[in-house]
């Protein structure tokens, strides 16, 4: 993949993503500032870093869950990661 091919995927992600909800909170969590990470490699991996407002353990699954299944609809990307990253702190 080249670069234009990987910044058109990150934008239909993140256009994805806009569809996603905290459970908590009725933001999607690309405003909420959710979305720490997203990197495509050049082979189509697609590795995303998300935070929760929330760290209960079903939630934060859930979350993950529709993540990966938003970026599955989204693109054809050969391998999805969702990794949640309950270490950084959300500013407001």
């Amino acid at each position: 993949m080249n670069e234009k091919e990987k910044g058109e995927w990150k934008e239909k992600i993140i256009q994805g993503l806009h569809e996603v909800y905290d459970p908590e909170i009725p933001i999607d969590i690309v405003n909420l500032g959710l979305i720490y990470q997203i990197n495509i490699s050049d082979d189509g991996d697609v590795y995303v870093r998300i935070g929760a407002i929330t760290p209960a353990c079903s939630v934060t699954e859930d979350l993950q869950c529709t993540v990966e299944q938003v970026i599955k609809e989204s693109i054809p990307a050969k391998s999805i990661r969702v990794q949640l990253d309950l270490d950084t702190n959300v500013h407001h």
